[in-house]
């Protein structure tokens, strides 16, 4: 007689996801991209990245930047769910206040953004997130 285990739990797998018009300007589509929320995203899975910093995504094959900020991601390619952590900064005003007041941040609608879809939602402030605290966004690949 053979046993079978179970068999291995599929690995997560990190991402990076990065903001078209990310300039530091976060808002919510019921307020024209204004206030604390997600209004706008694209995706981008298999980034290459600047060897000096993770979260600049460069053009894999020039070296030039793509953009300057991203947000690393956890997906789960069994299931194609996880999330992506937004970690807050207290040098930025906005979100130096959110931490403060431990701010709900809201995403009015599901966003597509390119092959993911970002859920829609009240996100409650999260301590845990990196040093200062953020948010864990809810996000499927489509």
């Amino acid at each position: 007689m053979v046993l079978k285990s179970d068999p291995e739990p599929e690995p997560d797998i990190q991402f990076k996801l990065f903001f078209s018009d990310w300039d530091g300007r976060w808002g919510r589509i019921k307020r024209n991209c204004d206030g604390w929320g997600f209004c706008d995203a694209h995706s981008c899975f298999f980034c290459c990245v600047d060897a000096n910093n993770d979260y600049a995504i460069v053009d894999c094959e020039t070296g030039e930047p793509v953009a300057q900020n991203s947000i690393p991601g956890t997906l789960n390619p069994a299931t194609n769910e996880g999330y992506f952590n937004i970690e807050l900064n207290p040098s930025v005003q906005i979100e130096a206040d959110a931490i403060q007041n431990k701010e709900v941040f809201y995403i009015d609608e599901d966003i597509i953004a390119d092959d993911l879809l970002i859920h829609k939602g009240d996100y409650s402030f999260d301590t845990s997130i990196g040093s200062y605290g953020g948010y864990k966004i809810l996000v499927s690949k489509i």
